[in-house]
């Protein structure tokens, strides 16, 4: 019988100072998807899902760390990924799987973000795709609306899922942003604070992978999903496939997402923030 050269097998210095030879182990070409939620990876995941070069593992994080798994060492975040049941079924050469940042300041503890990416792109290579939203009420108005009505994706248009209840009032005092995990003390201030950290996170992500693919939601998604599962696609090397749309949009404007759209309006429209509310 060979020798084990699984990646669980190897000792960290063999990973960590000869991090070229643990890559060429992979027979998959592993990419990570980094975003902030709420950023259309959802639908994005799923399109790349049907490419016959391609097995997509979504938010794998999301269960391990709902499950009160610890992850101690960068070694288990790896083995997540590698070890997965899809990722081992399947004979696709790119596995993508995504690093959502909620998810991750929930559930480091012994590791911290910086030497984790770090320790990635020593196991996996330079791939990285970030998402982002330039909007971020936008995207603190769809987390807090997905979180109240647990109303996260729809099918299609004449899903009608939750809509009874998908109505509610923003707060504009003591916002909790998802994104950042902390409460603010205002909207104003939720939505500058958000901004600052993503933009934080996002510098160092792009330092750690310099090359990193950047898809925009407003851009990318938000009218052609396509556009962005090309342009990932073609970061990879991988043909481009003729690629369907799974899900619908779950929100329809602000106006329709909030009651107090009225109050908002009057606290934003005079800020740098006003823009956001189109």
């Amino acid at each position: 019988m060979p020798p084990d050269r699984s990646p669980a097998s190897l000792p960290r210095a063999d990973w960590v100072c000869g991090c070229d030879r643990r890559r060429k182990i992979y027979p998959v070409k592993y990419v990570p998807i980094f975003h902030f939620g709420r950023t259309g990876s959802t639908v994005m995941a799923a399109m790349l899902d049907q490419h016959r070069d391609v097995v997509s593992l979504g938010e794998v994080y999301t269960k391990v760390f709902a499950d009160k798994i610890a992850l101690a060492t960068s070694d288990d975040f790896i083995n997540v990924v590698t070890r997965h049941p899809k990722t081992r079924a399947s004979t696709a050469k790119v596995c993508f799987f995504e690093l959502k940042n909620m998810n991750l300041r929930n559930g480091l503890t012994e590791v911290t973000l910086e030497p984790l990416l770090a320790d990635f792109r020593a196991a996996f290579g330079d791939n990285l795709i970030l998402l982002r939203r330039r909007n971020t009420l936008r995207r603190i108005v769809s987390n807090l609306r997905a979180a109240q009505t647990k109303v996260y994706h729809r099918r299609s248009e004449t899903d009608l899922a939750g809509d009874q209840k998908s109505n509610f009032a923003l707060p504009i005092a003591d916002v909790f942003d998802f994104s950042t995990r902390a409460k603010w003390r205002t909207l104003v201030q939720a939505i500058e604070k958000a901004e600052a950290i993503e933009a934080a996170v996002s510098a160092s992500v792009k330092t750690i992978f310099p090359g990193a693919v950047e898809i925009w939601y407003e851009e990318d998604l938000e009218v052609d999903p396509c556009l962005g599962a090309r342009k990932v696609l073609d970061s990879v090397g991988l043909p481009r496939v003729e690629l369907s749309v799974p899900y619908a949009k779950t929100s329809g404007g602000l106006r329709s997402d909030i009651s107090n759209y009225d109050d908002v309006e009057r606290l934003l429209r005079s800020t740098r923030y006003g823009w956001m509310l189109g």
